[in-house]
């Protein structure tokens, strides 16, 4: 949601963040970014998920990362995610009525709804499912979806068949280092990685979908979502994950280009042309007071 409003979007998370210093944490940077919070802090309140990153290197040199899920000084285990409820929604689904395009990450009951009332009033449904989830909902997601991107890491083969069976107008297979293949009927068309030298791969995916959406931007209709398009698309959505993958933190990218010079660079990169980068100066001072964060019982 960061990076789509950074990227000119009105863009509505839909959560129920509380009123804790690490949720309000969250409000302030995406007040920072121009974020809508209209949605942020839906009933019943909760409070925000942490996940700590580590960024590692292989034996090759290659960085790598992994997310922990316990307090490093106690470890006692962090908050997670809570979904948004049926009953939450009753406020929420008139204003996606107005929306051009709904985003799903995360497969629950209070999706299901979303994304099948999105789909009713003809709004594009792009689901990301970063976790399985149960498979009743997964099942409903994906027949709602009009594009699912998910990672050949994080879902099983029958999650696979069941998103197959449910024929998305787009479905993305993202594959790592070797790039993603898509398909908008039944044959694939694959995409090789970019080659770039990463500092921080998390995020990637995120910048990627930013992409799509953002690309898409022009012409939302169901109909326009051929393979010729999305192979235009993904390739230049591809180059803006890469260039993520340059700077430290899932957005630290925003925090050196703006999304202009992004896209630019976007375009260069997809037709494998040199480019040059030039960055904003870095906010040291702002860096630096971001707060290191812990459990309720460590802070």
């Amino acid at each position: 949601m960061a990076i789509l409003a950074y990227l000119g979007w009105d863009a509505s998370p839909i959560a129920r963040l509380d009123s804790g210093e690490v949720s309000a944490t969250i409000k302030a940077d995406f007040k920072r970014w121009g974020v809508n919070q209209r949605w942020l802090s839906l009933q019943p309140t909760a409070e925000a998920a942490i996940y700590i990153e580590r960024l590692r290197h292989d034996r090759e040199g290659a960085v790598y990362h992994r997310f922990e899920r316990y307090c490093p000084e106690c470890g006692a285990r962090l908050p997670g995610y809570r979904p948004v409820t049926i009953a939450a929604l009753e406020g929420v689904l008139e204003g996606i009525a107005e929306c051009d395009v709904l985003f799903i990450d995360r497969p629950s009951p209070g999706a299901v709804v979303a994304a099948e009332y999105a789909r009713e009033v003809g709004k594009l449904v792009f689901f990301e499912p970063s976790a399985r989830g149960e498979r009743r909902h997964l099942e409903s997601l994906a027949r709602a979806a009009d594009i699912v991107k998910y990672s050949a890491e994080r879902l099983t083969r029958e999650d696979r068949e069941v998103i197959a069976e449910a024929t998305p107008s787009v479905e993305i297979e993202t594959l790592g280092s070797e790039g993603l293949r898509f398909r908008t009927r039944a044959k694939w068309h694959k995409l090789p990685a970019l080659s770039i030298d990463a500092r921080d791969t998390a995020g990637a995916g995120d910048w990627t979908s930013a992409g799509i959406l953002h690309l898409l931007r022009g012409d939302l209709s169901k109909s326009a979502l051929t393979a010729n398009r999305m192979r235009g698309v993904l390739a230049t959505a591809q180059a803006f994950g890469a260039i993520s993958c340059r700077y430290a933190g899932a957005r630290g990218v925003m925090e050196h280009l703006t999304a202009k010079r992004v896209l630019e660079v976007a375009k260069q990169l997809s037709k494998q042309r040199g480019h040059e980068i030039r960055q904003r100066p870095h906010n040291s001072k702002a860096a630096k007071s971001r707060p290191q964060f812990s459990c309720h019982g460590c802070q």
